[in-house]
């Protein structure tokens, strides 16, 4: 699974290009250079392109906004990487987002990289309602489908479940929903 804390921390200096991007100031910022590195390393990796605690990595951007543009955004997140194939000769990029409702074990009481690659002076922990937000949005967005009501087939929602999992707050609704999601769509992967 890649992180995007990396690219929170350095931005984007992909070898051979001919521009460098800063750290992202903006969650559409840092969304493109998930989507530009990805493209880059399907060249050179056989299969799919996982990204890891997605929400979370995303969250310290999200605080600021209201539900209505975390839907959008998410709304935005899956589009960018369902259309990838139109721009590869109809060939779609394998993506997987990795998605947590509880605080992930390795995440713990890890310092938060911020926008602009500074810390946030918080820890995960400290975002769990922002990347919760995100999760039910992303969620939201693959329940409706695309313009035509079609499912989304990339990027792979991965949904890890765990003990800690049904000890979260919220966790029955959520589940709830990802299995909405899952009957009605056929996206929701479960990770146990």
């Amino acid at each position: 699974c890649q992180s995007l804390e990396y690219l929170k921390k350095f931005g984007l200096d992909l070898p051979h290009a001919l521009t460098v991007a800063k750290p992202a100031k903006h969650a559409e910022v840092l969304l493109a250079h998930m989507v530009r590195f990805s493209t880059t390393l399907q060249g050179h990796f056989a299969g799919v392109i996982a990204w890891d605690a997605v929400n979370f990595s995303f969250a310290p951007y999200l605080a600021d906004m209201n539900d209505k543009e975390v839907r959008q955004f998410a709304q935005m997140l899956i589009y960018e990487f369902s259309q990838l194939t139109s721009a590869r000769g109809g060939q779609s990029m394998f993506t997987d987002i990795h998605l947590y409702w509880e605080l992930p074990r390795h995440l713990g009481s890890s310092p938060v990289i911020g926008p602009q690659g500074e810390m946030a002076g918080k820890t995960y922990g400290d975002y769990l309602p922002d990347a919760q937000r995100f999760a039910w949005a992303i969620f939201e967005v693959f329940l409706k489908g695309d313009a035509k009501g079609r499912p989304f087939i990339f990027p792979r929602p991965l949904v890890h479940i765990s003990k800690t999992f049904f000890e979260t707050p919220g966790h029955s609704e959520f589940l709830n929903h990802i299995c909405s999601v899952a009957g009605e769509k056929g996206n929701t992967c479960f990770v146990f």
